[in-house]
């Protein structure tokens, strides 16, 4: 039985995709155990993280332009074996200098496949389809921070937190060799391109461009920043609450347990899922607008409401920042490919998703820090983070109508 190219090229971009928002947060649910087994402090703790996360950022900026100049295949397989060497390296480390070396290199190979998968979906399918398929890519991505949690924490229970490691660089490895085999752009799998006719030039024929061309056009186009600056909004807000500073906040604020903290973090996540997967089905700049207005407006109540809210006011608001959050981060990122020539995506992709990143969730979490360490009153330095936090979602708002004003001219141009 012959098998679709299109389709087996779409679910190997997907499972790599997986394994990006798995090894984000790995160590977390694993963190009692290193600082028992290596003696670390909070802080020697707390650096294996931030080193990973910036690692990861400042690495989208030269995997972007790669996957134009490359092509996304070398770089999917390139980041595929380090992604596997630094798993099987952590699983065998034995000192706190091994340990840090081989979150890096899991950094650095993840850091290509959100790329690698966008530049491969884009050169696959035209940008009607790109819309759709985009919203599954991201909604699986976040499989793979569920595969992170609950079902990670019975592996290690079951064989350690060192053969767990193993066996998900050899899982790395398994994948890497049937990438080798089925991942290839349309010009290399000989296939026409979408949209592509007989007296279309193929992309072998068109004149390339440097990587530094590229990245030269991709942070002078304006709306590359616009994007960013949405991002940085929506993103970051969601980041900072749901992915670091959740607990915390669900603890000092209203006094909930561990379990209970876990099933409403657990109900953001699966939320998260569903609003990348419906999101496809709307057009990219009504899904920016709703979505950063909606979220704006969710997060002022819980600002300015948090003592107020119940166990289920509660539930609710997380399962809509779980779900508005990527409803509206999937919309910006088709919104990017439609407006970006098919030639410097891959580096337009990697300064927007990198820059958002560093300037967004990177940065305030890290404001977040100062503020709640800070603060004598814990509840108060949260709503101070979170009114802080509503400065960018209200320019992240303006951005998205900005950009839906200009998406006209822009995709014309493009």
């Amino acid at each position: 039985m012959k098998i679709d190219k299109r389709l087996a090229v779409t679910i190997l971009a997907f499972l790599i995709y997986m394994l990006t928002n798995f090894h984000r947060p790995a160590v977390a649910v694993m963190g009692d155990q290193l600082i028992r087994d290596f003696g670390l402090t909070s802080v020697s703790f707390g650096f294996i993280g931030l080193i990973f996360m910036w690692t990861y950022a400042l690495m989208q900026f030269p995997v972007g332009t790669l996957n134009d100049t490359w092509g996304p295949r070398k770089v999917l397989l390139t980041c595929l074996v380090i992604t596997s060497a630094g798993a099987l390296l952590f699983g065998v480390s034995h000192s706190y200098l091994v340990l840090v070396i081989s979150r890096i290199l899991v950094a650095v190979g993840i850091s290509g496949f959100s790329a690698s998968g966008a530049k491969l979906l884009a050169e696959w399918f035209d940008r009607k389809q790109f819309g759709k398929l985009w919203g599954s890519f991201m909604g699986w991505g976040v499989m793979g921070s569920v595969l992170a949690t609950r079902p990670l924490v019975m592996l290690m229970n079951s064989v350690g937190w060192r053969i767990s490691f193993e066996i998900i660089g050899l899982i790395s490895v398994v994948i890497l060799v049937l990438a080798y085999f089925v991942v290839d752009s349309p010009q290399d799998a000989k296939a026409p391109s979408p949209g592509e006719t007989g007296n279309s030039v193929p992309a072998s024929a068109k004149p390339k461009t440097s990587g530094w061309d590229n990245l030269k056009t991709a942070v002078t186009r304006p709306e590359t920043w616009l994007v960013v600056l949405f991002f940085i909004g929506v993103n970051s807000s969601g980041q900072v609450l749901c992915a670091l500073w959740g607990g915390v906040f669900l603890q000092t604020v209203y006094g909930f347990n561990e379990n209970l903290i876990a099933n409403i973090l657990m109900v953001s996540a699966i939320c998260m899922i569903f609003g990348s997967l419906f999101s496809g089905f709307v057009k990219p700049k009504t899904g920016m607008i709703s979505g950063s207005f909606v979220f704006t407006a969710v997060w002022l109540v819980i600002t300015f409401g948090m003592q107020s809210l119940s166990l289920p006011a509660v539930y609710i608001i997380f399962a809509l920042i779980g779900f508005v959050q990527f409803w509206a981060v999937v919309a910006g990122f088709v919104f990017l490919r439609n407006v970006t020539p098919s030639g410097i995506y891959g580096t337009v992709y990697g300064v927007a998703n990198g820059a958002a990143w560093i300037l967004g969730a990177g940065a305030f979490q890290q404001i977040w820090g100062f503020i709640l360490q800070n603060g004598a009153d814990k509840i108060q330095a949260f709503q101070t983070a979170m009114g802080i936090q509503l400065v960018v979602l209200v320019l992240s708002c303006i951005a998205a109508v900005i950009l839906a004003k200009r998406s006209n001219k822009i995709m014309a141009d493009a």
